[in-house]
């Protein structure tokens, strides 16, 4: 569900407009982190 982990992502980071800014947030969340 990685599509799951980009809506979260969207939904608490709207601030995150550009793509490279979305994919580390996204890695981010996998690594434990937020």
């Amino acid at each position: 569900p990685a599509a799951a982990l980009v809506q979260r992502v969207l939904a608490v980071a709207p601030e995150l407009d550009t793509p490279e800014a979305i994919i580390q947030h996204v890695y981010r969340l996998k690594a434990g982190g937020v």
